[in-house]
C-alpha cells in the first residue's frame, strides 16, 4: 500500500521511507557508471554500436546478411517461431477479463499479416533489436469500439539508438530512430521535421528522432539477449539494448571468408595446370611468336609460363609441356570451409547440424531426435521471448486502452511450442470424466479451437443432450457447466425434468442485439432485458411506459464539418471530456446504474455538414425529465469551451400514441457516403448516423405524415434492415444565439422552471410557451441545420393550434401511410408496443 513503510538500507544504515518501494525505485548504480568511460563525440549522446560486425566494418555487416548459408540457418530458426498457434490467457477469473482476453484475441487476429508481424520482429535474432511501428485506429468487434492496429511497417535494428542516460531494463526507455536530414523531399516530410524539431538530436552516425511519451507505445522493439559490456571496453555497453546472431558469428564468418579468398586464389591460378612453352633462349623474335600464341591460347582458369630453352641435346627448342597440380591443398580448404567454420556457425544458430543436412546416426542411436530436441530448445528460448514481448508492449497496451478499468498486468500472449496431441488428449480427458472429474468446458473449447455460440447463432447439438441437474457434480464435456441455454435468464435454477417448460414459457422474444456487450439494455414488448456478465440475456425488470435514445454533441463548430472529420473528432479531448460529463448527468441527476444506459460515438448529419455526437439510451418516460436532462446537457460544451459556447439547440423525442411526430430507425448497408447520398436522395436531411458491425445505423425524426413519402423512395436507393417507427412527439429547445439559448437552459433547470413544469396537467412543447418565437420567420443568414429545426418548431406550435377535429384527421391520415410501411417489413411500434426516443443537438 501507498503508505506502508520500506526499510532501505544504505552505508549510514537503515531507513524508513513512507510509501517508497525497495531502493526508492532506482538500481543501486547508474548503467553508465559501470565502464572506464564512455563514447561521445561531439554533441552526440548515444552509445556507440557495440555489434562486433559494425564496429569492424559495416561493409562486412552487410555481406553477413547476403551469405545465404548463413540466412538459411537463421531463417530457418525465425519460420519455426513465427508459425507457433498463439492463445491469449488471462490470470483472473472474471467474465468481464474474460471476455477482454476474448477481444484481445481477435484484436490480434485483425492485425494485417500477423504472422508477418511476429517473423519481423524476430529479426532481432539476427541484428539483436528489431522494432515495428503501429498504427492504431477504431474498429467494431462483437458490438464494442475497440482501439486496433489498422497497418504497421518494420524498423530497422540498425536504426535504433538509446541515449546514454537511458535506464536499461524497461521497454519504454529513451530510444531513437535514425533519420535522415531530407526536410525538402516533400511537403509532408517538411511539415513533419518541422513539428518533430525539438525531438531530433545528433547522433554517432547522423541524426535520430526520440519519440516524446506518447508516441512511444506506438513502437515495439523486440530484443534477443541482453548483457551488460566490459568495464575496459565502453563500446559495448550498447549491448544491454540487444546481441544477435551476426556479433557472434561475425569474426568465425570473417575467417570463414579468408579460407573461401584462399581457396578461389588457388583454384584461379593453379586448378587447370601450368602450361610450359618452351621458345629458343635469346631470340627476341622467337619471344614474341610463343607470346602471341600463348594470348591466342590463353582461357580462363589457364596459367602459361614462357620458358626460354638454350639449344642442345636436351630437345627441342619449342615446345609446350603441361603440369598437372596436386588438388589436396583445395580439399583440405574445402573441408575448413563447409565441417570447421560452416559447422560452427551451423551449430550455434541451430544447435545442431541434422534439421538440415544428412549424415550417418547408426541404428537405434536415437541421434536424430536427440538433434530435434536441442533445436526445439532454441525455438522454445525465442518463443518465449518474442512473448514477453508481445505481452508487455502489445497485448497489455491494448488491454490499457480499451479496458482501463481492468487490471492489464493479467493478461499475457502465448504462443504454443509443445501444443498436445488433440487424440492423446481427449482420450485422456474421456477417461478422467468417465472417473468423475469435472472438466471446464472452456478448457475443450480451446483445445479444440472452438468458440462459444452467441446467443443469436446457429448452433449444432445433439438431440438426446439434456443438462445436468444444478449441483450434481457432473457437467456435461459438451456444456460449459451446465450453464443456463441462450433462452432463459441466467439466475433461473435449472431443472431437468422442466426444462423443456421452462424454455417455453421464459423464451426470449426476437428482435433481441446481435453481438450485444455485457451490461446492455434491450426493451422488447414492454419489457426490459439485460446482457449479464455470463453473456445471458435475463429479464430484470418490466420496463416503464417509455425509453429514451439521446444524441448530444460537444461541437461548437459555426460550420458544419465533413462527416469523416466528425468521425476522427471522436479521438479528440474534448469529445473524450464531453462523454464523461454526459455519464455524471446520467448518474447524478438520473440516478441510473452503469448497466442500465449505453453511450456511443455517432454522428449528427444534416444535408451541408456534420457534427460529432455521443448516443445514449435511457430507461424515461417522463417528458419534462428528458426536458431537464437536454437543457443540463446543452450546458457541457460552455464547461468545456468557456462562456458563450452552450449549444445553440437541443431536441428530445418521447413516445406517445397519439403523437404527430415519429421517429424512424433502420440500418442501412452500404459505406458512409452511400448512405450519406442515398438518405439526401429520399428528402431526409436531418439524421443521425451510427456505425454498425454491417452497414451505418440511420435516425429520423420528423412529422409523421411527412416522413412517410420518404421511405418509399429510400427503399429504392439502398438495402435497408431492422427498420423502426415509433410515435410520439419531437421537440426543439434553444436558440439561434448561443447566448440566449444558454439563458434558456439556466430557466428550465432553475426551480421556477422545474415548479412551472409540475404544475402542468399535460406537457407543453417549448415552442408554444416561450416568449421569444424567433422560428416563425426565417432568417436568410441561418444554415441549413437552423433552417430545419426551426420549420419543424413551427409545425409543432401549428399542431398544438389546431382543434382537436383538425388533429384528428391528421393522424387518420398518417395512419393509412404507416399501413404502407407495415406492409414492407417495418416494425411500427405503438403505445402497446416498446417505446423510444431520442434527445439530438
Amino acid at each position: 500500500m501507498p503508505e506502508d513503510p520500506i526499510y532501505l538500507v544504505h552505508p549510514e544504515g537503515t531507513v524508513e521511507v513512507p510509501g517508497a518501494p525497495p531502493g526508492g525505485g532506482e538500481a543501486p548504480v547508474p548503467y553508465p557508471a559501470t565502464f572506464l568511460a564512455l563514447y561521445t563525440g561531439g554533441t552526440a549522446r548515444v552509445y556507440r554500436p557495440g555489434d562486433e560486425a559494425l564496429k569492424q566494418s559495416r561493409e562486412n555487416a552487410r555481406y553477413m546478411r547476403a551469405d545465404a548459408a548463413v540466412m538459411e540457418c537463421v531463417e530457418l530458426r525465425q519460420r519455426a517461431t513465427a508459425l507457433l498457434d498463439w492463445r491469449i490467457e488471462c490470470d483472473r477469473e472474471d467474465p468481464a477479463y474474460r471476455r477482454a482476453a476474448d477481444l484481445v484475441r481477435k484484436i490480434l487476429r485483425r492485425i494485417p499479416r500477423f504472422m508477418q508481424y511476429r517473423e519481423t520482429l524476430l529479426q532481432a535474432i539476427w541484428y539483436g533489436r528489431y522494432a515495428a511501428e503501429n498504427v492504431f485506429g477504431w474498429d467494431w468487434i462483437d458490438g464494442q469500439k475497440v482501439v486496433r492496429i489498422i497497418g504497421w511497417s518494420p524498423i530497422h535494428g540498425d536504426k535504433l539508438v538509446w541515449r546514454i542516460d537511458a535506464h536499461t531494463g524497461r521497454w519504454d526507455e529513451d530510444f531513437g530512430i535514425r533519420i535522415g536530414m531530407l526536410p525538402h523531399s516533400s511537403e509532408r516530410l517538411r511539415q513533419w521535421y518541422e513539428a518533430n524539431r525539438r525531438w531530433l538530436h545528433s547522433t554517432d552516425f547522423g541524426m535520430a528522432y526520440f519519440p516524446p511519451p506518447g508516441k512511444r507505445e506506438l513502437v515495439v522493439i523486440h530484443r534477443h539477449m541482453v548483457e551488460d559490456g566490459e568495464y575496459e571496453e565502453p563500446q559495448n555497453a550498447d549491448r544491454v539494448f540487444g546481441v544477435g546472431i551476426r556479433s557472434r558469428i561475425y569474426w568465425i564468418w570473417y575467417q570463414k571468408q579468408q579460407a573461401l579468398q584462399w581457396l578461389m586464389e588457388f583454384l584461379e591460378r593453379s586448378a587447370f595446370g601450368i602450361e610450359l612453352w618452351y621458345y629458343p633462349a635469346g631470340n627476341p623474335e622467337a619471344r614474341r611468336e610463343m607470346l602471341r600464341a600463348a594470348q591466342n591460347r590463353v582461357g580462363t582458369g589457364k596459367n602459361i609460363l614462357l620458358v626460354p630453352r638454350p639449344p642442345g641435346a636436351e630437345g627441342m627448342i619449342y615446345g609446350v609441356e603441361r603440369l598437372e597440380p596436386s588438388m589436396a591443398g583445395a580439399a583440405a580448404l574445402k573441408e575448413i570451409i563447409t565441417d570447421y567454420f560452416g559447422h560452427q556457425i551451423k551449430r550455434y544458430i541451430l544447435g545442431q547440424t541434422l534439421t538440415t543436412e544428412a549424415h550417418a546416426t547408426g541404428l537405434g542411436s536415437n541421434l536424430a531426435s536427440i538433434h530435434l530436441d536441442t533445436f526445439m530448445q532454441i525455438v522454445r528460448y525465442d518463443a518465449q521471448n518474442l512473448q514477453e514481448t508481445l505481452t508487455d508492449q502489445l497485448v497489455r497496451r491494448l488491454v490499457h486502452w480499451n479496458w482501463p478499468g481492468l487490471d492489464a498486468q493479467m493478461f499475457r500472449f502465448v504462443m504454443e511450442v509443445d501444443k498436445p496431441d488433440v487424440k492423446d488428449r481427449l482420450d485422456a480427458l474421456k477417461q478422467a470424466f468417465e472417473m468423475g472429474l469435472r472438466i471446464r468446458s472452456q478448457d475443450l473449447r480451446e483445445l479444440l479451437s472452438l468458440e462459444q455460440p452467441g446467443p443469436e447463432e446457429e448452433f449444432l447439438q445433439h438431440p438426446s443432450y439434456s443438462p445436468p441437474p444444478a449441483g450434481s457434480g457432473q457437467p456435461g464435456v459438451a456444456s460449459d457447466q451446465a450453464a443456463p441455454g441462450p433462452d432463459l435468464p441466467a439466475h433461473w435454477p435449472m431443472q431437468p425434468m422442466q426444462d423443456a417448460t421452462l424454455r417455453q414459457r421464459y423464451s426470449l422474444p426476437p428482435g433481441l442485439p446481435k453481438n450485444p456487450r455485457p451490461g446492455q439494455i434491450a426493451v422488447i414488448e414492454g419489457k426490459t432485458y439485460r446482457f449479464n456478465e455470463n453473456h445471458r440475456w435475463e429479464l430484470i425488470k418490466e420496463s416503464p411506459s417509455g425509453q429514451a435514445s439521446t444524441f448530444v454533441s460537444p461541437s461548437i463548430e459555426e460550420q458544419g464539418m465533413t462527416a469523416q472529420e466528425a468521425i476522427r473528432r471522436w479521438k479528440s479531448k474534448e469529445h473524450l471530456l464531453a462523454k464523461e460529463k454526459y455519464q455524471q448527468i446520467v448518474r447524478q441527476q438520473l440516478g441510473l446504474a452503469p448497466h442500465q444506459y449505453s453511450l456511443r460515438d455517432a454522428v449528427g448529419d444534416w444535408s451541408d455538414g456534420a457534427e460529432n455526437s455521443v448516443y445514449i439510451t435511457l430507461p424515461l418516460a417522463d417528458p419534462g425529465l428528458l426536458k431537464r436532462t437536454a437543457a443540463r446537457m446543452g450546458l457541457v460544451s460552455e464547461e468545456i469551451y468557456g462562456p458563450g459556447k452552450a449549444q445553440k439547440y437541443v431536441a428530445f423525442f418521447y413516445a406517445q400514441p397519439d403523437g404527430s411526430d415519429a421517429q424512424w430507425s433502420a440500418v442501412l448497408l452500404g459505406s458512409l457516403e452511400e448512405v450519406r447520398i442515398a438518405l439526401d436522395q429520399a428528402g431526409l436531411k436531418y439524421r443521425t448516423i451510427i456505425p454498425q458491425q454491417e452497414g451505418w445505423l440511420a435516425i429520423v425524426c420528423g412529422k409523421r405524415r411527412k416522413l412517410l413519402s420518404k421511405f418509399k423512395q429510400l427503399k429504392s436507393l439502398i438495402k435497408i434492415s431492422n427498420e423502426k417507427y415509433i410515435f410520439g412527439f419531437f421537440e426543439t429547445i434553444g436558440n439561434d444565439d448561443r447566448v440566449k439559448a444558454a439563458k434558456i437552459y439556466r430557466r428550465i433547470l432553475s426551480p421556477q422552471g422545474e415548479q412551472y413544469m409540475a404544475d402542468q396537467k399535460e406537457y407543453v412543447p417549448f415552442c408554444v410557451t416561450t416568449e421569444d418565437k424567433w422560428f416563425l420567420e426565417e432568417k436568410p443568414y441561418w444554415d441549413n441545420k437552423t433552417k430545419w429545426i426551426a420549420a419543424h418548431m413551427r409545425e409543432t406550435y401549428k399542431w398544438y393550434m389546431m382543434s382537436p377535429e383538425e388533429k384528428a384527421k391528421y393522424l387518420e391520415e398518417a395512419k393509412k401511410g404507416e399501413e404502407e410501411l407495415r406492409a414492407r417489413g417495418a416494425q411500427i411500434i405503438g403505445s402497446e408496443e416498446s417505446q423510444q426516443g431520442t434527445i439530438l443537438t
